[in-house]
């Protein structure tokens, strides 16, 4: 039995049944956003993907047991991914600092891995990390053969790594290096690249397209799919888009809400986002 419409279901279009079909099988993914370099989209990424698998659970079509992905937000400075909280899914923030509220207690790592593992029934989880927590993120998940323990529990961990375009480009693709290098023991690893355009475009002199690039050949192994996010030419969706991250909301939050959004703004909006889900529908396709 298909799990009734919430309200904030009622403002979207129609899931497509093909979105349906590939999410059903990756119910137990837990999907951890991470990278080294702060301000290039991780908690949009996390956003993005806390929105699409809500919408999916909300649709009429999905079959019963599939539920709102458990969201959680583990960045002790810019906490932003917990601030889309109550918009159709709660986002927990987990605290991973010490009492000085400064220095991070990677032990602390134990709490988020026992949250995901003891949902009941189990859940599609998103988890949103901060830049200042990268390393010791990082290290946590290899000395403690977190991608080995979520597998004996069924689960399955997907990493999602952001590759920003501009200032921001070397530093994103180190991380992706720095990533596939320290987790490199449990290939291939189930990685998926979000090319991320919205400040610059990502290119070099050497390369246009990240896919192109020495790094990505290096590592190519370990990635299932690459997301380009949309790059919004028009300039009057950038303006939306951008109040839209400004304002933290949803986009199923824009389209019911009527003196914050005009009906010509909810428009381009509902392009930008069925623009975007087609995309994701595609990568999760290839997940699997």
């Amino acid at each position: 039995m298909a799990r009734p419409k919430s309200e904030a279901a009622e403002a979207v279009d129609t899931i497509s049944p093909s979105t349906t079909q590939v999410l059903a099988p990756a119910r137990r993914d837990v999907h951890l956003i991470l990278q080294g370099k702060g301000g290039c989209g991780k908690s949009v990424v996390a956003s993005f993907l806390m929105q699409y698998l809500t919408d999916i659970a909300d649709s009429a079509e999905v079959e019963d047991g599939v539920r709102t992905p458990l969201c959680i937000d583990t960045d002790p400075i810019n906490n932003t991914f917990s601030k889309y909280s109550g918009q159709g899914c709660e986002v927990h923030h987990l605290n991973i600092t010490e009492e000085d509220g400064i220095t991070i207690d990677a032990r602390l790592f134990d709490n988020l891995i026992e949250m995901i593992l003891n949902e009941n029934p189990p859940h599609a989880a998103v988890v949103d990390t901060g830049s200042s927590n990268f390393l010791q993120l990082l290290d946590y998940v290899k000395k403690c053969h977190i991608p080995q323990e979520l597998a004996n529990a069924g689960y399955r961990l997907v990493l999602h790594i952001v590759i920003a375009g501009g200032s921001m480009l070397q530093e994103t693709v180190q991380g992706f290096e720095t990533i596939c290098q320290n987790l490199s023991q449990w290939a291939p690893l189930n990685v998926v690249v979000w090319v991320n355009p919205h400040h610059d475009p990502v290119r070099t002199e050497k390369w246009a397209n990240f896919k192109d690039s020495a790094t990505y050949r290096d590592y190519a192994a370990h990635v299932r799919t690459v997301i380009e996010l949309p790059s919004l030419s028009v300039s009057l969706q950038k303006k939306d888009v951008a109040d839209l991250m400004r304002r933290r909301h949803t986009f199923n939050s824009a389209f019911a809400d009527e003196r914050l959004y005009t009906g010509m703004c909810r428009s381009r909006l509902r392009h930008v986002r069925d623009d975007l889900y087609a995309r994701m529908d595609a990568a999760f396709a290839v997940l699997g």
